[in-house]
């Protein structure tokens, strides 16, 4: 008894019909784990901060907050890339211990006591520190060892208060040996 090219054809497309049918039920589940497609989506171009190369970032904001970072396409230093170091730049921005208030310690030097203050009460506090430390020891009591973008305002913020008692002793381990490169070719 063989079978005619007819009745093949019928039962490959039953067959095959029959498979996908299987497999729609298959994947139905996984389908209704994944999330609805965002409709708010945004990107946002910054900079990285995690380390001194500043490297372009496209933050992608899904109703108002960062899901995902990538390397900018467009910057001239990273050309769309982004190394691990800066993928978890994120979580600094998310960390349920990240500081979003002044803390002035209220017990003994790790002791972990705190309250909260405000920016002003912060500022006057750290203001009356540094008066005293300078009125009973000289201005060169204090000392910057800088480290990162931030280092700049400090060193304002010194020598305003007398000191010259500046440094940057990461400087050659880490972003000096671009910059004299940069200078020198």
């Amino acid at each position: 008894m063989g079978i005619t090219r007819r009745d093949f054809i019928k039962y490959s497309t039953l067959g095959i019909g029959g498979g996908l049918l299987s497999v729609n039920d298959f994947f139905k589940p996984l389908m209704a784990m994944s999330p609805p497609p965002q409709k708010n989506v945004s990107y946002v171009p910054t900079v990285c901060f995690m380390c001194f190369w500043q490297c372009g970032v496209m933050a992608r904001v899904e109703n108002g907050r960062v899901v995902k970072l990538d390397g900018n396409p467009y910057h001239p230093l990273s050309r769309g890339k982004l190394c691990a170091r800066g993928n978890a730049g994120m979580g600094l921005l998310y960390d349920e211990d990240r500081l979003k208030v002044p803390l002035i310690r209220t017990g003994n030097r790790g002791d972990g006591k705190y309250r909260k203050a405000s920016w002003d009460e912060a500022l006057g506090y750290v203001a009356e520190k540094m008066t005293s430390i300078r009125d009973k020891y000289g201005p060169e009591a204090m000392a910057l060892l800088m480290h990162g973008p931030g280092g700049a305002f400090f060193m304002n913020l010194l020598q305003a208060y007398g000191s010259m008692n500046i440094a940057a002793p990461s400087y050659s381990m880490c972003i000096g040996a671009r910059n004299e490169a940069f200078h020198m070719t």
